[in-house]
Parts: C-alpha cells; sequence; structure tokens
C-alpha cells in the first residue's frame, strides 16, 4: 500500500514535470530540430508514465483493499482474545454466611461452619485468581510484529494530515497497544506470585482488580423488578459476552462485559465499511 502510493506520487510528479518540459521544447522552440527531438522524446516518455499512474493507482486500491481486510482479521483477533479474559470477583465470607443463614431460614451460623465457609471462600478466591492471572498472561506473550507491519503498510493516498491514519492509530493500533502495556506490566507481578509458594494473594488480588477497571464495563444498581432491563448501556448493541450478576444479599444487580472486545467488534464494522461499501471513508 505505500509503495504503490509512492509510485503513484512519484510517475504523478513526474509526469507533470515532463509535460511542462516537453510542452516548452515543442512550442518554444519550434525552429531547433534538438529541442524538437528531446521535446518528442519527452513525450513518449510520458505516455509510458500515464500507464504507470494508472496501473499503481489500481494497484494501490488493491493493496489498500489487502490492508485493510488484515486489519479487520486483527480487530477480530485481538477482540476474540480479550473477550477469553474471566471477569475475577471475589467472593466475600460475610456475605457467604448471610446467604447460608437465609438458606437455613435465618437459623445462626455456628463457629465451625463459619471456619468452614471461610476456608471454601479462600480455596475459590485463591483458585479464581490463578486462572484469571493465567489468561493475562496468556494475552500478553502475544507477538505484536504482524500488528505491527499494518500499521507500518497503512498510507492512504488522498489523507489530508494523515488524518484517517490517525483515526486508526487511536482507534485500533494504539487502543490495543496501551492496553497490552498495562497488562504485561501487571503480569511481571502476577508471574512472580504463581513462581511462589506463598505469595501474596491480596496484593495481587488488588491489582487485578485495578486492571479490570480498563478492561471490563461494570454498571450496577438496584435490583427492582420494574426496572429489570434498565441499563445505561443498550443490552442489544453489546458485541462482547456480558453477563448480569445478581447479588440477593445487597439486593443489587451488576451488568459486567468487556469494553475491549465491544469496541474492536465495533472497529470491525467500520473497517469493513471503508473497505468494502467506503462508507465514512474520508479519501
Amino acid at each position: 500500500m505505500k509503495l504503490s502510493k509512492s509510485l503513484f506520487y512519484f510517475s504523478t510528479i513526474s509526469s507533470i514535470f515532463i509535460l511542462l518540459t516537453a510542452t516548452l521544447l515543442v512550442f518554444g522552440f519550434r525552429n531547433n530540430e534538438i529541442a524538437q527531438y528531446i521535446g518528442n522524446i519527452l513525450l513518449n516518455i510520458l505516455a509510458g508514465i500515464i500507464v504507470l499512474i494508472f496501473t499503481s493507482l489500481f494497484d494501490y486500491f488493491i493493496k489498500r483493499r489487502e490492508c485493510l481486510e488484515s486489519i479487520m482479521k486483527q480487530c477480530q483477533f485481538w477482540a476474540v482474545e480479550f473477550n477469553k479474559l474471566t471477569y475475577f470477583k471475589e467472593k466475600i465470607v460475610d456475605k457467604m454466611i448471610e446467604i447460608n443463614k437465609k438458606d437455613e431460614e435465618g437459623i445462626d451460623i455456628n463457629l465451625k461452619a463459619k471456619e468452614q465457609i471461610k476456608q471454601y471462600v479462600d480455596t475459590e478466591n485463591k483458585k479464581n485468581l490463578e486462572k484469571a492471572i493465567d489468561e493475562y498472561i496468556n494475552i500478553s506473550e502475544i507477538n505484536l510484529n504482524d500488528f505491527w507491519d499494518l500499521y507500518r503498510n497503512l498510507d492512504f493516498i488522498f489523507d489530508y494530515k494523515s488524518k484517517n491514519k490517525e483515526e486508526f492509530w487511536n482507534e485500533i493500533f494504539n487502543y490495543v497497544n496501551i492496553k497490552i502495556h498495562k497488562i504485561r506490566k501487571e503480569v511481571y507481578h502476577f508471574k512472580i506470585y504463581k513462581k511462589s509458594n506463598n505469595g501474596n494473594y491480596y496484593v495481587n488480588a488488588r491489582k487485578l482488580k485495578e486492571l479490570q477497571k480498563e478492561i471490563f464495563y461494570i454498571e450496577k444498581q438496584e435490583w427492582k423488578i420494574e426496572n429489570e432491563e434498565v441499563w445505561n448501556k443498550n443490552l442489544s448493541s453489546i458485541k462482547s459476552s456480558y453477563s448480569v450478576d445478581v447479588d440477593i444479599v445487597d439486593k443489587s444487580k451488576t451488568l459486567i462485559f468487556n469494553e475491549i472486545t465491544d469496541h474492536l467488534f465495533t472497529m470491525y464494522d467500520k473497517v469493513a465499511n471503508i473497505a468494502y461499501y467506503h462508507k465514512n471513508d474520508k479519501e
């Protein structure tokens, strides 16, 4: 794409220069045989360059389509990879005890039962934390070379002040890069935690929960029958998988979905419109 654009610019500028020079020689030096001879040669060269202009332009649009299709595949790939990340929600001992009390019709739970619940919660939390950490480690180790090669090759012919390319940078390439960089920064600590026999669960759980704020959309509201489907985010417009977590103790519900996946699937559609239908294409 970039090479085709450079060739188009070179041939267009060359043809203008040759046309002006040939015109000057042919009409400005009519009685000079050498000038007429050189002018005719330049006009012949111009004919070949005009063919090159159309050839390079045709090749540009082919490469442009291929590049945009590859970007669509990358949007889809990263959307799927981010969607593999599990939302880590810590189980809370007091809530588990309260739930069990409700199950037992308000009968108080003895100390032994409370200790069993605490052990169960601790075990489940650590198991879920390790599972989530593994998913973040996996996505952090994906190679970005092909991703950046696409951006380097992306170069539109009619793109005033590179606005189109800047939009691709902000909404896709740098967007993914920032998220991956933040994940890799925390993965360093996660790997130490996994290698250690007595790693600090609470520190890593806190780091993971902070990281999740950069990835997941979370909306909590009071659980009422009359507003069961009322969310700030239209559920039908969400392009990633989502869940609605119900808390019977707090009488609340929480909408959770991967915001990165949702954004990248939206960009997939937008790039497809540019590639195939030229909608929103400012070229």
